[in-house]
């Protein structure tokens, strides 16, 4: 992933590389948080942007997994966008455990799902996308407890 030494400026250069996208709007509703992923020359930049306008690449979170350490990629289910799934469940959920239960399931569902060029989603879109997985793995895991529960004549 190439670095930038000025990730305001480089947000919005990325920006304009999507279609019917603008530049950050200044004085308009900002989403709390968004995620910028763009394809350049070079390889992929993914970029967070803070309602309060801060602006950071997304950090790959190789100390809670290290799929890929030479960076994400997106648009089918490899080792770049099991590490961007990662990171973006990190970043959304400020819990790294939580995350770690979540990645692979998000990256089948969403990130091999993405457009191999550039995208942009909000935060309340990858929080409804995580929450809608936790609810399917409690109910996979209740559905599981009770066939086991029933394997095992009911006793309690």
């Amino acid at each position: 992933m190439a670095a930038s030494t000025e990730p305001a400026k480089s947000y919005a250069l990325l920006a304009e590389r999507i279609p019917g996208s603008a530049a950050p709007p200044t004085r308009q509703y900002v989403p709390e948080r968004e995620y910028l992923g763009v394809r350049t020359p070079t390889g992929v930049e993914v970029l967070v942007r803070h309602g309060d306008g801060r602006i950071y690449e997304l950090p790959l979170c190789l100390h809670v997994r290290d799929h890929s350490p030479t960076g994400f990629e997106w648009g089918y289910a490899g080792s770049g966008p099991s590490q961007l799934a990662l990171a973006l469940c990190c970043d959304a959920l400020s819990d790294n455990e939580r995350a770690a239960r979540v990645y692979q399931d998000f990256k089948f569902a969403f990130i091999a799902q993405l457009p191999r060029g550039s995208w942009r989603m909000s935060h309340r879109d990858v929080m409804r996308r995580i929450e809608a997985i936790e609810e399917h793995q409690r109910r996979n895991y209740d559905e599981a407890a009770a066939a086991e529960h029933a394997r095992e004549g009911g006793a309690s």
